[in-house]
């Protein structure tokens, strides 16, 4: 979608029960993180801001995990709380 301008958008993601057996694999593919991900030539005047590839799947994982602090953080607030920490 975002190379396109929203010309080409992704299909729905959904499974259906099978009417027979079926296989299935998995397959994902990232860019280069250091790869600036923006409009393709042709595709009109860019909807969306370029972006490197690392910020922007840092970016969709982040907005589906759970808000938590960081392990190093954590594991700080647990001596802390346990009266460990110096």
């Amino acid at each position: 979608m975002r190379w396109t301008n929203d010309i080409y958008v992704s299909t729905t993601h959904r499974v259906l029960p099978p009417l027979r057996t079926r296989h299935s694999v998995a397959f994902f593919l990232d860019p280069n993180p250091e790869s600036l991900i923006a409009a393709l030539p042709g595709t009109g005047a860019p909807v969306y801001p370029p972006v490197r590839a690392v910020d922007y799947l840092r970016s969709r994982l982040e907005s589906t995990a759970p808000d938590e602090a960081e392990p190093e953080e954590a594991g700080e607030a647990k001596g802390q709380a346990a009266g460990l920490a110096s």
